[in-house]
């Protein structure tokens, strides 16, 4: 018997709300909590009958996993909150603002032990593979914009 794993998303923007539709449309998860800091939002969010809550260390002890899909300067602070509290963790891209952060979250979490993952989900799709494949003419890239 397959168990769902209980997850909560912190973030309910565009990003943070596509998960939740993935995530409620998924025997394979539990929803467990909507992370969302602004009060209004919060309340729309509950008139949708989503479980809400607006810090995480409100988020139900049950929960084992965490995406995060916050605006990216909260990316480093709130994936280090979240770690300490043992949780796995999807951080949406990029991981933090600086590679110091960057690095900062993954040094907690290779000391909690936990899994952590950042959402590069496009990475495998037709279009992005068909562009390295342009591109791999053109030498060692650094960036593309």
């Amino acid at each position: 018997m397959t168990h769902a794993l209980p997850l909560c998303v912190i973030g309910a923007g565009s990003i943070g709300m596509r998960h939740v539709e993935v995530a409620q449309a998924s025997p394979l998860i539990a929803l467990t909590a909507v992370v969302e800091a602004d009060a209004a939002r919060r309340a729309e969010l509950r008139a949708q009958g989503l479980p809400v809550v607006a810090h995480p260390d409100d988020i139900p002890k049950t929960t084992k996993a965490a995406v995060i899909a916050t605006p990216t300067g909260a990316h480093h602070q709130t994936a280090v909150e979240i770690i300490a509290q043992g949780l796995a963790v999807i951080v949406e891209k990029p991981l933090a603002a600086t590679v110091a952060e960057g690095r900062a979250v993954i040094a907690a979490a290779q000391r909690a032990g936990v899994p952590l993952l950042t959402g590069h989900h496009r990475r495998c799709h037709p279009f992005a593979i068909k562009a390295r494949q342009l591109l791999s003419d053109l030498g060692d890239l650094v960036g593309v914009q």
